[in-house]
């Protein structure tokens, strides 16, 4: 006997209409902005079963009961004034004017023809979402938060766990709510600028999901700080990159990728004392490496080199313009650096760590500059200032030298 099944195209339309009006409005912002991605582990709390569907006059019906949320499934029963929905195995039962009072992808989304004109009514004919429930759960949270979580000042609003404020970032995103992800991104980025935040000491995993974040959004403040934050503990600090690169990739943040390819290629460098006791280095490749890839380290490696042989005798542009003997602290500036790059100390570092040399130079030079009288007092600032300068430089171009990586 023939059998036949009933296919309704209704849901996944829907879902690509979703689809279709955030990304136009995000073409329209930012370019190639891509569409956010679940990141949170599903709950280990929420009620598992096998699940059985069938099609029945145009709706997808479940033939089991799942777990209600205890907060944000709503009693009241008034008749279309709440929508359904199934995240995970748990209902969500919420104000229906609540996800349609400001146009959003639920706007387009339940305009869009419904041929089960229960869905989104009754538990039996949820709205399906792919979040988790922890996500969704803290973008009603937000919703339904009373006027003074919005307040301007930041010593009047209460404070919010930054594990649900990445979440609210992410969804009100990803749902188009355009005034709560400028909002919330306005709050993720205070959050993220102050020192004593929860930043400070976090693990690489959860560093990963700010930088996913502030890629998504695509602020350039948020990014900036973030990015600031992330170099310093990667260049300085015995920090595992695996889960940040990821992101970095996936997004194109080539100066967060140059750092860390440089790091991995410094590491590999080890000292090597040759007979006229004078100190350099050699690469060690890990095991696994293949010889294309231990090529391109090479190549990298090689390029570092020549960039330092190029800085050692070249220093930083010094100029300021309240300085009436420039060309005198220029010469004075010259011999310093000099002077500084060919100290034993600076030997220490491995020939490609060009940052790891330039950090020792500054601090050796800020002491040599402090005493001396063969410069102005302008001319000395604008010394120092301009070795943080080349750093920053040095910082953005890293990515080049590992182009073929």
């Amino acid at each position: 006997m023939a059998q036949f099944y009933l296919f309704n195209p209704t849901h996944k339309l829907r879902l690509l209409s979703k689809f279709l009006y955030c990304r136009s409005k995000r073409l329209l912002r930012n370019g190639n902005a891509p569409i956010p991605l679940s990141t949170i582990q599903t709950r280990d709390n929420v009620e598992y079963s096998r699940t059985h569907t069938a099609l029945t006059g145009g709706c997808q019906v479940h033939d089991k009961r799942f777990a209600r949320d205890p907060d944000f499934y709503l009693r009241d029963e008034v008749d279309g004034g709440f929508l359904v929905f199934l995240v995970e195995n748990t209902l969500f039962k919420v104000h229906r004017c609540l996800l349609l009072r400001e146009p959003s992808a639920f706007t387009d989304m339940f305009a869009f023809p419904n041929l089960c004109t229960e869905e989104g009514r009754v538990d039996a004919f949820p709205v399906e979402l792919s979040d988790t429930v922890e996500q969704f759960r803290d973008l009603l949270w937000i919703l339904y938060a009373p006027p003074s979580v919005f307040l301007a000042d930041r010593a009047s609003r209460p404070s919010i766990p930054f594990k649900r404020l990445l979440n609210i970032v992410e969804l009100t995103n990803k749902y188009c709510f355009e005034s709560y992800a400028s909002w919330a991104v306005g709050v993720l980025c205070d959050v993220v600028q102050d020192v004593t935040g929860p930043l400070r000491g976090a693990t690489p995993k959860l560093l990963a999901r700010v930088l996913h974040v502030a890629a998504l959004c695509d602020h350039k403040i948020l990014l900036d700080v973030l990015t600031r934050h992330l170099i310093s503990r990667l260049l300085w600090y015995d920090m595992q990159p695996d889960a940040i690169l990821e992101v970095a990739e996936r997004h194109r943040l080539a100066k967060i990728i140059g750092v860390i390819f440089y790091k991995q290629l410094v590491n590999m460098e080890q000292p090597v004392l040759w007979s006229d006791n004078q100190i350099s280095s050699r690469l060690v490749f890990p095991s696994g490496i293949g010889v294309e890839r231990r090529m391109q380290l090479l190549a990298a490696h090689n390029s570092l080199a020549k960039l330092w042989d190029r800085l050692r005798v070249t220093p930083p542009s010094l100029c300021h313009d309240r300085c009436t003997g420039l060309e005198g602290c220029r010469e004075a500036w010259t011999q310093l650096w000099i002077d500084a790059t060919g100290a034993s100390s600076i030997s220490r570092h491995g020939s490609a760590d060009v940052l790891g040399r330039l950090k020792a130079i500054m601090m050796s030079l800020r002491r040599v500059l402090s005493g001396t009288t063969s410069m102005s007092v302008p001319c000395t600032l604008a010394a120092l200032e301009s070795i943080s300068q080349a750093r920053d430089d040095i910082i953005d171009g890293l990515i080049d030298h590992f182009v073929d990586l």
